[in-house]
C-alpha cells in the first residue's frame, strides 16, 4: 500500500493524471507477488509434490463457500453505485461518498476477522471466544457510526465540497449499518470455525445480497437517495441476522471427505499434508 501511495504521488507530480493512477495499481501489484515469491523462496521451506485429484477435489470443494460468502458480503456491494448510476448520477455520487467514508471504518473488522480466524479455528465447537469477539466488534461499531452520524454534517462539506451537502441525511443512514458489518465480518469467522460453511449459507448470503440491491433500487425509484440508503441498511441487517441464525444451528457433521481422522477432521494425503 505504501508503494501505491508514493507511486501515485509520483506520477500525479509528474502529471501523469488519472492515467498515472491507473498505471501505479498494476505496478504495485506486480511489486506485491514479487516481494510475496521471494519471501516463500528464501524460507527454502517450498517442497513440489504430486496430490491426489481426490485431495485437489475436496480442498476446492471446501474452499469455495470461502469464495462465494466473501463476494455476497463484499463482491455484490460494491456494485451499488455502478447500478444506481442506471438510474441517477446524484444518487451514484452520494452512495459513492458514503461508501468512499465508510470503507476506512470497515476495513477494521475485516482485518480483525481474518487475524483470528487460525486461532478461533482451534477453539472446540462449544467454544464461546468467537461470541465475545462478535459482541466487541459490534460495540466498536456503535461507538464508530454514533461518532460518524453526529460528524457527517461537518464531515461531508469539509471533505467533499459544500455541493455534497444534500447527501448527508443519506451518508448519516449508511453509517447506521456499521454496526452490523462490524457484527457480520467476525460472525462469518465464528461460523467458518464451527463448520457450518455449506450449502445453504452460501444461499442465504447471497439472497440477502441480491434482495439488498433490489431494495436499494425500489427505493431509490419510489422514494429517492434516502430510501436507496435504506436499502443498503436493510442488506447490512440480513446479512448479519443470517450469520447469527447460522452460527447459532446445530452443527453438521463432517464429512464428504476422501478419509477422516481420529477427531472427524478430514485427512488427506500424506503428499497433501507435506505441502506447506
Amino acid at each position: 500500500k505504501g508503494v501505491l501511495l508514493i507511486l501515485i504521488a509520483l506520477l500525479l507530480l509528474g502529471g501523469a493524471g488519472l492515467i498515472g493512477v491507473a498505471l501505479a495499481y498494476p505496478i504495485a501489484g506486480l511489486i506485491r507477488l514479487l516481494v510475496n515469491a521471494l519471501n516463500i523462496l528464501a524460507r527454502k521451506e517450498l517442497t513440489f509434490s504430486r496430490t491426489r485429484l481426490t485431495d485437489l477435489r475436496y480442498v476446492a470443494r471446501g474452499s469455495m463457500p470461502f469464495a462465494l460468502n466473501r463476494a455476497s458480503l463484499n463482491v455484490v456491494p460494491r456494485l451499488d453505485a455502478f447500478v444506481l448510476a442506471a438510474l441517477s448520477p446524484i444518487a451514484a455520487g452520494y452512495f459513492a461518498l458514503g461508501n468512499r467514508i465508510l470503507g476506512p471504518a470497515l476495513i477494521l473488522p475485516m482485518v480483525i476477522s481474518s487475524t483470528l480466524y487460525p486461532f478461533l479455528a482451534r477453539e472446540s465447537r462449544n467454544s464461546r471466544a468467537g461470541w465475545a469477539v462478535v459482541a466487541l466488534l459490534t460495540a466498536v461499531g456503535v461507538a464508530l457510526a454514533g461518532v460518524g452520524v453526529l460528524a457527517a454534517p461537518f464531515l461531508v462539506p469539509l471533505l467533499f465540497g459544500s455541493e455534497y451537502r444534500g447527501a448527508v441525511p443519506a451518508v448519516q443512514v449508511m453509517l447506521f449499518a456499521m454496526p452490523f458489518v462490524f457484527a457480520a465480518n467476525p460472525l462469518l469467522a465464528h461460523v467458518y470455525t464451527s463448520r457450518r460453511e455449506g450449502r445453504g449459507l452460501v444461499i442465504a448470503l447471497a439472497a440477502a445480497s441480491v434482495v439488498g440491491t433490489g431494495a436499494i433500487l425500489a427505493g431509490q425509484l419510489l422514494s429517492g437517495p434516502l430510501a436507496a440508503a435504506s436499502g443498503y441498511l436493510l442488506r447490512q441487517v440480513l446479512f448479519a441476522g443470517t450469520l447469527v441464525v447460522a452460527a447459532r444451528l446445530p452443527a453438521p457433521p463432517i464429512s464428504g471427505s476422501p478419509r477422516e481422522g481420529q477427531q472427524g477432521i478430514p485427512e488427506l494425503s500424506h503428499a497433501a499434508r507435506s505441502a506447506p
